[in-house]
């Protein structure tokens, strides 16, 4: 009765433990053989996390042969998503779903394990600098900036918020917000399509109590590779812009049609420090302001592995404030830069 008892729990135990030491296996050209878990793929680069190394960014062109028993949705460029187990031996990807699928390796755009898509984590980074002065003055600094991405194999969230008030001897000298969300979509390596990106734009002092502007865009990814990454986004704009206070017989709120133009640039200088310029511009008629840019050019020095120094420096910029009460027009330009510590999470 013990022998058959102890078989019994080693038939159901043994399949259990086995599974559990189940791992992805990836081969470089070189021939290399990581042993661990594939996290991702996304345009062309491969995210695994190996027993011995840690995670690793791989690219795609320098894997020679990848296997997993996990199963994946699939996004195929030209052919959509599909869920199934992969394994790759260059150049081609063999997908097991409900029939086997071979495609070259170039056709696949991004990939990411079922299990962990409802719960798929946002990248996020928040960067925050503040200082105060007393005595024969007072003043009052902060600037904060989030940044947030979530990604899966057919689309990617983006969510970007800057913040910016300063006084002194409780004098508003700055105060402005912006708020960006987009919500792309991934049709083929370099191609995207963006439903929807709005814009919420808070600067009272530029006479804006608030700017909307939404805008359909469709996007193309000029550069990626291990060190720079470049991606462009166009398309129409519809923008409202409703003024703190205006001159007597002006409405308090316009809007107009236009255009909206976005780009996103980033330069791995060295292995801890990074250069980013994000820039996004609008046309519209002279009463929403007319032309309009944001530019960030920031670079980000890494203090720790999730610690940054990050210095941004910013310039927004309209092209006909609006006049005051008292028939006055704030200047076309903002300039600021920022010194804060970033942490990402």
């Amino acid at each position: 009765m013990k022998g058959f008892i102890g078989s019994l729990i080693a038939l159901i135990w043994l399949p259990t433990a086995l599974a559990s030491t189940v791992k992805d296996t990836l081969v470089l050209d070189s021939g290399e053989l990581l042993i661990g878990e594939l996290l991702q793929i996304h345009q062309e680069h491969i995210l695994f996390d190996s027993d011995v190394l840690g995670e690793l960014e791989i690219d795609l062109e320098d894997v020679a042969q990848l296997t997993s028993e996990q199963r994946y949705q699939i996004n195929l460029d030209e052919q959509g998503v599909i869920e199934g187990t992969i394994s790759l031996e260059k150049p081609w990807l063999v997908i097991q779903s409900k029939h086997q699928i071979t495609v070259a390796t170039d056709a696949l755009i991004a990939l990411y394990p079922l299990e962990e898509l409802e719960s798929q984590p946002w990248e996020q980074k928040a960067t925050l600098s503040a200082s105060f002065s007393g005595g024969n003055s007072h003043s009052r600094d902060l600037n904060g900036k989030y940044q947030g991405i979530r990604l899966s194999a057919l689309r990617r969230t983006s969510v970007d918020y800057l913040v910016n008030i300063s006084a002194s001897d409780e004098q508003r000298n700055t105060d402005n917000h912006r708020l960006t969300a987009s919500h792309d979509i991934y049709r083929s390596q370099r191609w995207f399509f963006r439903p929807v990106q709005l814009e919420l734009y808070h600067a009272p002092l530029q006479n804006i109590r608030l700017q909307t502007q939404l805008s359909p865009q469709l996007g193309y990814i000029a550069l990626d590779n291990d060190i720079v990454r470049w991606e462009l986004a166009a398309g129409p704009s519809w923008q409202q812009t409703r003024f703190k206070n205006t001159a007597e017989g002006q409405s308090d709120r316009e809007s107009s049609l236009g255009a909206a133009m976005g780009s996103r640039f980033s330069w791995e200088l060295s292995d801890s420090i990074e250069l980013k310029h994000d820039f996004s511009m609008s046309l519209s008629n002279a009463d929403t302001g007319g032309y309009q840019h944001h530019s960030l050019l920031g670079v980000a020095v890494e203090l720790a592995e999730d610690f940054d120094l990050d210095v941004d420096f910013i310039w927004d910029y309209i092209e006909q404030p609006a006049l005051d009460s008292n028939n006055q027009r704030p200047k076309s330009s903002d300039y600021r830069t920022v010194v804060g510590l970033g942490l990402s999470f």
